[in-house]
């Protein structure tokens, strides 16, 4: 499982709408680093961590809710679940193939074929799951996620805070389309810069869509809050697959 990046200018003393800004524009950049080869079968840990990072931006989300504008947080935030379900209908059956194909190797050939035959189902269960996925990822589908999710950093920067002011992460360009059919190396020069988020806008207001301001008060406060009401009456989460946010 990739290892969630480090945000880079956080402070607990900063503005609310600061800290969701910076906090779900890195993880929105490492939803779209893992979409890269994502569709590839034969590598299924690119799926996983795509997925990883898909839950890690929805919690983001969920969490800073207050400080985005609401009609456009609802669409992104239900288009992060969508894709959150593809991603996990094809692993469901990237992990049963692997688990199957280990367990084919150790037992006697005359029992082999049932779980060759199982193997056979499920991948074409896993082919068919991916011809889903595609349409989340593949085309303008994707790209037009990244941009809400772009548009939403934009608008939880705190009132006061001008785009010139806005830290210099905010002030990067947009990447180039990303080809979730091409390897790594297709998508960029290897060993390229990973610190970095790239896809940091420019905090600009747009007219006639005003944003909820940002709750007042600092961020350590308000995650704070969030975390005590989580704490009451929450189920746990649990299980193998209750990755890290």
């Amino acid at each position: 499982m990739a290892k969630a990046r480090e945000i880079p200018g956080l402070s607990c003393e900063q503005p609310y709408g600061d800290g969701a800004a910076l906090i779900v524009d890195v993880r929105t950049a490492e939803l779209a680093e893992h979409s890269v080869g994502v569709l590839d079968t034969s590598d299924i840990e690119r799926l996983h961590n795509m997925r990883v990072a898909t839950r890690r931006l929805r919690a983001a989300l969920e969490v800073f809710e207050p400080c985005f504008p609401r009609k456009p947080f609802r669409a992104a935030l239900r288009e992060v679940k969508a894709l959150a379900n593809a991603l996990g209908e094809r692993r469901d059956r990237d992990v049963a193939i692997a688990s199957l194909r280990s367990f084919e190797a150790t037992i006697a050939a005359p029992d082999r074929p049932g779980v060759s035959s199982l193997i056979d189902h499920l991948t074409t269960e896993q082919r068919e799951a991916n011809e889903v996925l595609a349409e989340h990822v593949s085309g303008g589908r994707f790209e037009a996620l990244l941009i809400d999710l772009r548009e939403l950093v934009a608008k939880a920067y705190a009132p006061s805070r001008t785009p010139a002011s806005a830290p210099p992460e905010a002030r990067e360009p947009s990447p180039p389309a990303l080809d979730p059919f091409s390897s790594p190396g297709a998508a960029g020069k290897p060993g390229g810069d990973r610190g970095r988020s790239s896809l940091s806008p420019t905090p600009v207001a747009t007219p006639g869509r005003a944003a909820r301001a940002a709750p007042p008060g600092g961020l350590a406060e308000h995650l704070r809050s969030h975390a005590e009401g989580q704490s009451e009456g929450a189920e746990p989460t649990d299980g193998p697959d209750a990755e890290s946010t």
